[in-house]
């Protein structure tokens, strides 16, 4: 099974080659974006405990709400533009990195505090 990062990847990229129907298309979407939405608010709902979480925390609040913006603009540019689902796949892309390195952090302060 593909990683965060890759599986609105790989619904985007199924339609680009005409590869989806659209009514999978519109569940999958459906589903992304609802995922991404209560992820976004989960991360606001948050109480961190200092300093260095609320910096984490705010370096992930815009990755995740520039995810559910581009999930939204790839369910649109779906239906006809071909070029802006390519630039939206470019974001996510952007997005996702960066999704990567706050995990990274996240793994690295857990095994620092769970390993002492």
């Amino acid at each position: 099974m593909p990683g965060p990062r890759r599986r609105p990847r790989l619904p985007t990229q199924a339609t680009l080659d005409r590869r989806v129907t659209a009514g999978y298309r519109v569940a999958v979407v459906d589903v992304a974006r609802d995922r991404a939405a209560t992820a976004a608010q989960d991360l606001l709902d948050l109480e961190v405990p200092g300093d260095d979480s609320a910096r984490l925390r705010d370096r992930a609040v815009p990755l995740v709400t520039e995810a559910v913006s581009a999930i939204t603009d790839a369910a649109r540019a779906a239906e006809d533009d071909h070029t802006r689902l390519t630039t939206v796949l470019g974001r996510w892309e952007r997005v996702a990195a960066g999704l990567d390195e706050v995990a990274g952090v996240v793994k690295w302060v857990l095994a620092v505090t769970l390993g002492s």
